[in-house]
């Protein structure tokens, strides 16, 4: 018979899922009728609704067993994931330099973006499906094999990160057609970001990595060279890490 504890994992964990999903439609629900078009006003509900979505992760992590620490929530794993950052935009930024002539910072980035984006949306959204959803799926899928457990958990969590996204393509009025092709791409971008989360269990960097993505320092959104780095940021610091370890024994 089902335990209390797992009975109340499963209640937070369908909660969380409810709540991501319907959240975001009432959002602009209310931005509709109330016909909020100032961007200071926007700027203002985007900055709450992430609080809203990480005081959600947060709540539900505390709830199932899910400490700041095993998602990468230290002092240690911040200056890790700083780390990578500046080398990742070292990389980007000279790659960028050569492609077109001169180093010039993306036209879309303020000071105002950078913290809206990297601190508040990419962090919160990572913590909610990286940091718990993740972590929390790969549990309810744990009867099964360990690596089919983690696909289904990085499969299921990265199409609840692109069903999150239906509202505000709604809102802007996106064509069916369009709508199905930009949840394709948020789809595969949740398994990238997942990926990179698995291979330095680092929530930080990838909430990072997400607001940089979001608002990119050099370069325009969406383009995939970015990812790239950051991919071949991580490895390589692996392999050194690798190399150093083998060195001690």
């Amino acid at each position: 018979r089902m335990s209390v504890q797992h009975t109340s994992d499963r209640k937070t964990l369908l909660t969380v899922i409810i709540v991501s999903l319907v959240y975001p439609a009432a959002l602009y629900v209310v931005i509709s009728t109330l016909a909020v078009t100032s961007p200071t006003a926007r700027y203002a509900l985007t900055v709450f609704s992430a609080a809203v979505l990480l005081g959600l992760a947060l709540w539900a992590m505390n709830r199932d067993g899910i400490s700041r620490e095993s998602v990468g929530w230290t002092k240690a794993r911040v200056q890790q994931a700083l780390a990578y950052m500046v080398v990742a935009w070292v990389v980007l930024g000279a790659a960028h330099g050569l492609a077109v002539g001169s180093l010039r910072i993306g036209a879309h980035v303020t000071v105002p973006a950078l913290i809206q984006q990297w601190l508040f949306v990419g962090m919160a959204e990572e913590m909610l499906y990286r940091g718990y959803l993740l972590q929390r799926l790969q549990r309810e899928f744990s009867h099964w094999a360990a690596r089919k457990a983690r696909i289904g958990a990085v499969v299921a969590s990265s199409l609840l990160f692109a069903a999150m996204h239906i509202p505000v393509r709604l809102f802007n009025q996106f064509s069916v057609g369009a709508l199905l092709v930009s949840l394709l791409w948020l789809f595969v971008l949740g398994i990238a970001f997942s990926v990179l989360y698995l291979r330095t269990g680092n929530i930080v960097f990838t909430g990072l990595a997400h607001g940089s993505w979001n608002v990119p320092l050099f370069g325009v959104q969406g383009d995939f060279f970015q990812l790239i780095v950051l991919f071949a940021v991580v490895e390589v610091a692996k392999f050194r890490g690798s190399l150093r370890q083998k060195a001690d024994v």
